[in-house]
């Protein structure tokens, strides 16, 4: 995980001293309302309006007419300040004693409720999200999960909270799994049939860092998603581009610190806006089969092609290539309304691969319409005015109608200085010179093994804040009554 990140991911030790607060037992409660229930701290808590409630009554005294909200609870600015220090915590791993719960009769969610809240009391009474960055919980083996002890783990989304069953807290890749759900990222898959894949948001493996199976990154989509390359990737538009191809290298996350010059680690192809019926966008890396992503198996060396929606979203295998392949994305745009613009399929060609150390992959990637693949004279140039200056072709397509009928025919300079025209030489506006299309293939799915989908899912926020703070803890083992586990 350190060689993925490449520094961007830091994890402390959580911190074994600090202060909290605790509500002063004293205010025992603020007026009893007409059900005979009362208000007390717990009542301006649980409030939606917090802030808003406790200024307005804030400063009301209790019915003794002693204490008020403002002074007595912690979400008024109140409290009892609490000083703990733990010296049971090592490397940021402790362990937590439960009195109240047996394993027998309790689930996965009952211990971690009641975990959360022991170790919320234990620190000085501060919520866990205002202290720790993270929180790992390992549950002891023979722990239920909706009525099995079959699982591994769980996380929830944009959160600071992952949980696990047994050994699976031993397993680097699945923390990193769960932890990536805190993150905000889904699950990466190659298909339904196929399951997920070997990449750190696919399928688990009970193994520690050595074995090939735990050194594994993150795939194309997720890498774009996380933001740790930014320096190298590179979002495309092939629909602006005027009808021209982009042709570049790609280097493996192995490689992330390659000289080649301007390689990229990532090409993000958004989805067209218009474009109804796919809103997935296309992500492109070179699966290079190296370093800490030695591990890979799935499309190892070749071009990876993926396609991700928005926000939490899972990812798709769309295709894998090696040299001298290509693919072909159908129907990538599906035109303009009232035909403004031909329909456009989006092409990935792969040119070369080296999967030596220093290895890297060259690729095309470029739209066509139904006349094939075209090329424009990229030695073009037309004045327009004084104002815009000289432009090429690419510009036709952002600010003229297809034919480009108001500046099409006036004459501009191509590159060995004779008088051209834009209606002769630029894709959009109706020249431009054909080029045969790349032959097309899919990804061969046969080179995959076939297994079962992991046993791991995703909880959803169950109404936990989230806030980013200091360090980790992980919770190492559980001591339940009349049970000890050290895992």
């Amino acid at each position: 995980m350190e060689g993925c990140s490449y520094g961007k991911l830091q994890i402390e030790p959580a911190s074994i001293t600090g202060t909290g607060c605790q509500d002063d037992a004293n205010f025992t409660f603020w007026k009893t309302f007409g059900d005979g229930s009362v208000g007390n701290c717990q009542h301006f808590e649980n409030r939606h309006d917090t802030l808003e409630y406790c200024l307005a009554f804030g400063d009301s005294p209790d019915s003794g007419g002693i204490m008020t909200a403002n002074a007595a609870c912690c979400v008024c600015g109140g409290g009892i300040t609490q000083y703990y220090s733990r010296r049971d915590i090592r490397n940021g791993v402790m362990e937590l004693q439960l009195d109240h719960l047996s394993i027998v009769d309790s689930d996965s969610f009952a211990l971690e409720e009641e975990a959360v809240r022991v170790l919320e009391s234990t620190f000085g009474g501060n919520e866990l999200f205002t202290m720790f960055d993270h929180v790992m919980l390992c549950l002891p083996p023979g722990t239920q999960r909706y009525g099995s002890p079959a699982w591994r783990a769980y996380a929830y989304v944009n959160h600071y909270l992952s949980v696990y069953h047994d050994t699976w807290c031993n397993y680097p890749k699945t923390s990193v799994h769960e932890l990536a759900h805190n993150f905000g990222l889904a699950h990466s898959w190659i298909s339904r049939e196929q399951g997920q894949e070997e990449t750190v948001m696919g399928r688990g493996y009970p193994v520690d860092e050595g074995p090939m199976k735990a050194q594994v990154c993150f795939n194309p989509a997720k890498s774009y998603q996380l933001g740790w390359y930014q320096d190298k990737v590179m979002e495309l538009d092939p629909l602006s581009s005027g009808g021209d191809s982009w042709q570049g290298t790609l280097v493996g996350v192995g490689n992330y610190h390659s000289n080649l010059l301007d390689a990229k680690v990532v090409i993000k192809v958004p989805a067209p806006d218009n474009n109804n019926n796919n809103r997935e966008d296309y992500y492109i890396g070179f699966n290079h089969a190296i370093r800490h992503h030695r591990g890979t198996s799935f499309g190892a060396n070749r071009v990876k092609i993926v396609r991700q929606g928005r926000n939490f979203a899972e990812s798709w295998i769309e295709a894998v290539l090696g040299a001298g392949e290509a693919h072909v994305i159908p129907n990538y745009y599906q035109g303009g309304e009232g035909g403004s613009s031909e329909q456009q399929h989006l092409a990935i060609q792969v040119l070369e691969t080296d999967s030596y150390p220093d290895g890297y992959a060259k690729v095309k990637i470029f739209a066509f319409g139904k006349d094939g693949y075209c090329e424009p004279n990229k030695g073009f140039k037309l004045r327009v005015n004084s104002t815009i200056g000289t432009v090429p072709c690419w510009w036709f397509r952002l600010n003229e109608p297809i034919g480009c009928p108001e500046l099409g025919n006036r004459e501009g300079t191509c590159l060995d200085g004779t008088r051209c025209t834009a209606k002769f030489e630029c894709c959009h506006c109706g020249g431009g010179r054909r080029t045969k299309l790349p032959p097309t293939t899919r990804a061969s799915w046969s080179a995959a093994p076939t297994f079962s989908p992991l046993q791991e899912a995703v909880a959803t926020s169950r109404g936990r804040k989230n806030k980013a703070s200091r360090g980790m803890l992980t919770i190492s083992s559980l001591i339940l009554s009349y049970w000890f586990v050290t895992i």
